[in-house]
């Protein structure tokens, strides 16, 4: 975890692939990039070119899924009732993040799709444009359920993925605990 500058009021990782079904997604530039986490932010803003990649990968491994009209801000829309919901949310397949230290925040059903009304669930990210700042913002809507700790001593993230698939949410976390691991990290 960084920061940009000692003004920054965000807080940056280094991902240097995203994989969708385990499949990489063709990005030229992710590499050189910072990926800012923000709770100010809704959905996760990518920048032009990586959100086209995402909702190409993303179409081509949902496309026995029947398409629905788009509902704003999203472009891509599948029909929520041939997605269906299993413990982790919707049935489709996971986006991975993977840091540039090797560890793995995957990002699934619940936090991929937004029902939008109208029989339809869509891809929860936006397309920030091509002059955005930040390459990647990821937002409130993909941080949802699952657990972050801000290790500020060693500028460190942890990170659980989607508590959902462990059975409980941050709704049902018991803060008050003096101590408690999430994936190896006290």
């Amino acid at each position: 975890m960084i920061r940009k500058s000692s003004k920054s009021l965000g807080f940056y990782i280094k991902i240097n692939r995203i994989s969708i079904k385990a499949t990489p997604i063709h990005l030229t530039s992710l590499k050189s990039e910072s990926v800012k986490v923000s709770t100010l932010v809704p959905y996760t803003t990518l920048r032009s070119d990586i959100y086209k990649a995402l909702v190409l990968g993303f179409s081509r491994a949902t496309k026995n899924i029947p398409r629905v009209n788009a509902v704003k801000p999203f472009s891509l829309c599948l029909k929520a009732s041939v997605v269906g919901s299993v413990r982790t949310g919707f049935r489709v397949p996971s986006v991975d993040l993977v840091t540039e230290s090797g560890k793995v925040w995957t990002i699934s059903g619940d936090n991929l799709m937004k029902r939008t009304g109208n029989g339809a669930a869509c891809l929860a990210f936006v397309d920030g444009g091509l002059g955005v700042k930040d390459a990647i913002v990821i937002g409130t809507f993909q941080m949802e359920n699952n657990f972050l700790f801000f290790d500020m001593a060693n500028q460190k993230l942890g990170f659980s993925s989607s508590l959902l698939a462990r059975g409980t949410s941050c709704s049902s976390f018991n803060f008050t605990e003096n101590s408690f691991y999430i994936d190896g990290v006290k």
